[in-house]
Order: structure tokens, then sequence, then C-alpha cells
């Protein structure tokens, strides 16, 4: 990572990027960290809906279906481009259904581990679920 830019101090060495309780894009910046560096990770991702970082765009975001200009002009209501991962955040939190809100988690993080995948560096990734 360039610390230049922000004249912070170098980064000590990390062995490991953990994240227990990462809330929403929290869980993506860490694997976003970690990825970047090459390390191994851990990370207990929560809270699908909460966004703390505007200027990020999760890398799993590009599996989910955009909305293009032709279809949301085609509709009497816009639809935001981003629908899709924000429906997917809301049933991954839906406390009244848990079997929704389980397909929903597996799914977004299928998406992550399929992004992570992508990216190459790492062959022993695994979604485990708890």
């Amino acid at each position: 990572l360039d610390n230049s830019k922000n004249k912070s101090p170098p980064l000590p060495p990390v062995d490991l990027v953990t994240g227990l309780h990462a809330c929403g894009d929290l869980s993506d910046l860490a694997l976003a960290f970690a990825t970047t560096l090459g390390v191994p990770f851990v990370l207990c991702p929560c809270c699908y809906t909460k966004r703390y970082i505007h200027s990020m765009t999760p890398s799993w975001n590009s599996y989910c279906p955009v909305i293009n200009e032709e279809s949301i002009r085609n509709k009497k209501e816009a639809t935001p481009p981003d629908y899709y991962v924000r429906a997917l955040g809301r049933l991954a939190e839906m406390d009244d259904n848990p079997d929704t809100s389980r397909v929903a988690r597996v799914a977004i993080n299928s998406m992550r581990l399929q992004a992570i995948l992508h990216q190459g560096g790492y062959k022993n990734v695994a979604l485990e679920e708890y």
C-alpha cells in the first residue's frame, strides 16, 4: 500500500488480516486490504446493508446484475443501478425469515469469494458457514 500520498508512517509487517463483526463494507475493506498485501485472512461479516465507505465499490458488486439506462427509461419509476446489491443486503438481514436471510448471506459471500478467486493469488480460500 502506498502511504506516500497521506504521509502516514509505513505499515508494520502484516501476517494475517482478521475481521470479526465487520459490518457491511468494512468486510470488503478488510478483504481488499488482505488481497492487496497478499496475506491470509479470516473474516466474519455481518450487517450487510451498512455503508461506511461511500467512495469504495466492493468487488463482489460486479457479480450482481446492473440496471442499465434503457431499462430505467422503460419504467415509470427510476430503479437505482445498485438495486440488486441493496436488495440482497436487505434480504440478508431479514430476522423474520432466517432461511431467506441465510440464502442471501451465502449469495453475497459467494460473490465475495468469486471476486477474490478472480483476482488470483489465493488457492485455498473457502467459504465456511457457522
